[in-house]
């Protein structure tokens, strides 16, 4: 090809739940247009991109955002994106006559379906995610979270590591008050901060703490419903503040009872 251009690219959505006919639904961002219909997505770029690789570094991340946000919301990661082919065309073709090689279209195909084994039945999509970007932070700290629901880290240590990453990125460089400059960037009370250091500090077994204290006691079931809301309400306030979008304040009456 002369002049290559990528005009859509196919995923396959695979999802934690079954869906009961559920109508199209379309999203459009500043990268592309698209629409999700019998669990494949079509998306149209909007702007030249001449190579797969390139059109999927720019609208991967939007994928993975809609990922994390519905995860955020279950608890655990329910759709995945997968992709499938992309459509490549030539804006320069040769004069007629020429001898080309011709298969604009480059697919990969996957082993995956998008026939879910779970008994939840939806009859719609989970909405594109809105006013929510899953920045570097965001995907960082959903990763650590994601590993605890996988039994790949004990609770403590997620939640420490996520307290001390919303610390230091919105407390300052200075020790001196960074958890209330935190408090204050984030909105969010500063009560519940400091509960979540507290726990993440003071309860465990031996076997999986962060640290030996004095006050080292095992976690309550209470406790631990009360930091994973707590956990996934600060990652989705991060990158609904990267998005550009001012949430309401955090306060403990929006987390279950400790």
């Amino acid at each position: 090809m002369r002049d290559p251009h990528v005009e859509w690219l196919e995923y396959e959505m695979t999802a934690g739940w079954r869906f009961a006919d559920p109508p199209p639904l379309d999203w459009e961002t500043p990268v592309f247009q698209a629409n999700l219909d019998r669990g494949i997505l079509r998306v149209n770029l909007r702007d030249h991109l001449a190579t797969e690789a390139e059109a999927r570094v720019a609208v991967e991340p939007f994928l993975l955002t809609w990922e994390i946000d519905v995860a955020l919301t279950h608890g655990q990661r329910e759709i995945k994106f997968a992709f499938k082919r992309s459509h490549v065309v030539d804006r320069d073709p040769p004069p007629p006559g020429v001898a080309v090689i011709t298969g604009v279209v480059a697919t990969i195909q996957v082993g995956l379906s998008t026939s879910a084994t779970g008994q939840v039945t939806l009859k719609t999509y989970p909405p594109a995610p809105s006013n929510f970007i899953a920045v570097p932070d965001v995907v960082s700290l959903w990763s650590r979270f994601e590993g605890l629901k996988n039994g790949h880290e004990p609770f403590a240590s997620m939640a420490y590591f996520c307290f001390s990453v919303l610390v230091f990125r919105y407390g300052g460089l200075r020790n001196g008050g960074r958890v209330e400059k935190a408090s204050k960037a984030l909105a969010v009370d500063l009560g519940v901060l400091k509960k979540v250091s507290d726990l993440s500090t003071n309860r465990g077994e031996l076997s999986t703490a962060r640290k030996m204290t004095r006050q080292l006691t095992p976690m309550t079931e209470a406790e631990a419903r009360w930091l994973d809301a707590a956990i996934r309400a600060l990652i989705r306030r991060v990158g609904e503040i990267a998005a550009g979008h001012s949430p309401p304040r955090l306060t403990m009456k929006e987390l279950p009872p400790p």
